[in-house]
């Protein structure tokens, strides 16, 4: 998709019709638009948004208001937006009509240049860009999807399923497990033994047990992003607050929770690594107690060399088969000594039991090696746990003494703020462990579901009814198995995709001894390398704001990759364009020109709003490349007087351009085209 041109009429703060050129070239492929803050660059952000999903930005405030105010005042009630955009050398007209007679409308030029309404616009549209992907597009600055924890991780499982179309499978996965529930009840009502009745009521249980944990889960993975998003705020402010005080005991804290994690990280591998020495050795320690006695009672030293029997049963053979003592006697047969040797046999140890022994011995040998070893071991890794316990434990109590410290100041806002910051850490808490319990709990009742498929499956074998609907539940479970594997597998192998993207970005944008990593739980952060060392770097303003902006970038570059995916499992990528409102603003000046660089190189089309402060150099950039193809800056006009009023200009590419007016008959937003 490129967004070929806007057209507004009376909707927010644009009165009457006013349009906007998009530039689409392949090279000069960026468009700016300027603008004094709360002018209307976020009106027409969201114009686009309404316009093609009937949705808006998370930032975008009075959704009700559409209608401006000066056409509601001369009594006109409607108001609309036309998108106009190309798909597959295709032009399309999408027009959505707002007020009393309400309507969305979806044109597609034919090769004459004449306009053919299409039926399901909506379906069309998001064939073309999936609203769940939307928003990873058309993105408001200050209201961004993504949001960055307080330890500088973003959590990437649900945007990136968006991104690979993870909504229609989950349909289809709660659809077939609908289907499931009803044979198992018809299967249920048959005329069975009351076994298989009763396992088919345990696996519906289960399923049911299942399906409600999967969305608790879900669930509580929402809330604790929310969490992260009102911590990211109230740091934030915390961090701005015009006190040496509180900034002072903000920077320990944030030094001090640094600490806390990786504490928790080495406690954490620390247990790993005792779990693993019990499971190790456990064995070896209830074999101690008779290893000992064991060994010295097949200890092949007190027999010089033999085992624990007083003959060999092989050589004893020998002398029988070969008629002759191993001295040099004959042994015939009849004699005394042949009968004698015969006799032998009884005592004697055959290889077999010759065998058994020596594996024996040499279990009970290791047996005993670990049992030795294994208590220094397991009391070593103890005392390591204690240790990073103890020091834990020194700086919770640090990071308490602060928030106390933080509490006690004379300063209502921050004491509220800190109260708040509380509030959060503790409901983040409760959820991390309701969490962790749901997943635990998922992971056994997926083993007894497994259990009770195959034992009803063997129940049912029997009764001819009753096997041809376990077939069909037997069919939508593999069914179902097939979509999660593939789905699980997809977000898995997503992770080196996403890597290496994000590194793009990076190396262009920031100091070599920055990377991306991502955990196992899919959260993504940015690590400094020092030599061997490498560590999370710590949020701020400039490096969540760069964080976020090269991982939405990210996702827009892997949904334009999988744009002609195959698979009937996943829904297709989208090539669209980026529409940024302000992307910079956060952003420092050393970083701005590399990353406004390296959007506009990767994107298809690039839309960035701005204000006269917000682009820190990263205009000249794509300007100087011959990225920008169109400019554009929205005028207020206002009715008030002048009077002594100054008049603002915006600086434009080293030209004046007055933004806004006095003294005007209506109160009204231009679009003016830079020339």
């Amino acid at each position: 998709m490129k967004l070929l041109s806007l057209e507004l009429n009376n909707f927010r703060s644009f009165y009457g019709s006013q349009e906007i050129i998009f530039a689409k070239d392949e090279h000069a492929n960026t468009t700016f638009i300027w603008a004094d803050n709360a002018v209307g660059k976020t009106n027409l952000l969201n114009a686009i948004t309404w316009c093609l999903y009937e949705e808006f930005t998370p930032n975008f405030k009075r959704k009700d208001d559409l209608l401006n105010h000066q056409a509601a005042v001369e009594g006109k009630t409607s108001y609309s937006v036309v998108v106009t955009f190309e798909e597959n050398s295709s032009i399309y007209r999408a027009t959505r009509v707002g007020g009393p007679n309400r309507a969305f409308r979806l044109h597609q030029q034919n090769a004459h240049g004449d306009y053919t309404q299409l039926n399901n616009p909506n379906t069309v549209i998001n064939s073309i860009l999936p609203k769940d992907m939307m928003r990873y597009f058309f993105i408001d600055g200050e209201g961004a999807p993504i949001a960055v924890s307080t330890s500088g991780e973003i959590s990437a499982e649900n945007s990136i399923k968006d991104i690979l179309g993870f909504k229609v499978a989950e349909q289809a996965l709660n659809d077939l497990r609908t289907i499931q529930r009803d044979h198992n009840r018809k299967l249920r009502e048959l005329n069975v033994s009351s076994e298989l009745k009763f396992s088919v009521k345990q696996l519906e249980d289960f399923i049911q047990e299942e399906e409600q944990l999967k969305k608790r889960i879900g669930s509580w993975k929402n809330v604790n992003i929310k969490i992260q998003e009102d911590l990211k705020i109230i740091n934030d402010f915390l961090a701005r607050t015009n006190s040496s005080a509180v900034s002072t005991l903000v920077k320990q804290r944030d030094s001090i929770e640094r600490n806390i994690k990786n504490h928790k990280l080495k406690l954490e591998n620390i247990k790993n690594e005792k779990r693993l020495l019990v499971k190790n050795y456990a064995w070896s320690a209830f074999a101690a107690g008779l290893t000992e006695e064991s060994i010295d009672f097949i200890d092949e030293s007190q027999y010089k060399g033999t085992i624990p029997a007083p003959y060999n049963q092989s050589l004893i053979i020998d002398i029988i088969n070969q008629a002759q003592c191993i001295c040099g006697a004959e042994v015939t047969p009849g004699s005394e000594a042949l009968t004698n040797i015969e006799k032998l046999l009884n005592k004697a140890s055959n290889p077999v039991i010759f065998g058994r022994i020596q594996r024996a011995r040499n279990f009970l040998q290791v047996a005993l090696e670990n049992s030795k070893k294994a208590p220094e071991q397991i009391q070593s890794v103890i005392s390591r746990v204690a240790q990073e316990e103890h020091e834990l434990k020194i700086k919770l109590q640090e990071a308490e003494e602060i928030s106390d410290q933080l509490k006690n100041i004379q300063i209502d806002q921050v004491r509220d703020a800190e109260n708040k910051r509380n509030n959060l850490q503790s409901q983040r808490d409760t959820t991390n462990r309701q969490l962790g319990a749901a997943e635990r709990r998922l992971e056994d009742i997926s083993k007894e579901i497994k259990s009770l498929n195959l034992k009803i499956q063997k129940l049912s074998a029997t009764q001819p009814q009753a096997q041809q609907i376990e077939k069909r539940i037997s069919f939508i479970d593999k069914v179902i198995d097939t979509i999660e594997s593939n789905l699980a597998k997809a977000l898995e192998n997503i992770k080196p995709l996403l890597a290496s993207e994000m590194s793009n970005f990076i190396s262009a944008a920031l100091p070599n001894n920055i990377s991306v990593g991502i955990t196992k739980d899919f959260k993504v952060g940015l690590y400094s390398i020092n030599n061997d060392d490498r560590r999370l770097v710590a949020p701020s303003g400039g490096l969540t704001a760069i964080l976020t902006l090269i991982y939405t970038s990210t996702l827009v570059q892997i949904a334009k990759i999988r744009s002609g995916a195959k698979g009937n499992i996943l829904t297709p990528g989208a090539i669209a364009p980026m529409v940024l409102d302000a992307p910079f603003s956060h952003i420092s000046d050393t970083y701005t020109p590399k990353l406004a660089e390296s959007l506009s190189q990767k994107s298809e089309q690039l839309i960035i709003f701005l204000f006269d402060k917000s682009a820190k150099g990263g205009e000249k950039i794509i300007r100087e490349s011959g990225r920008c193809g169109k400019e554009y800056y929205l005028l207020q006009k206002t009715t008030q007087p002048q009077e002594n009023k100054e008049i603002k200009n915006i600086s434009i590419n080293g030209k004046l351009f007055p933004t806004i007016e006095f003294d005007s008959d209506i109160n009204n937003v231009e679009i003016k085209e830079v020339y």
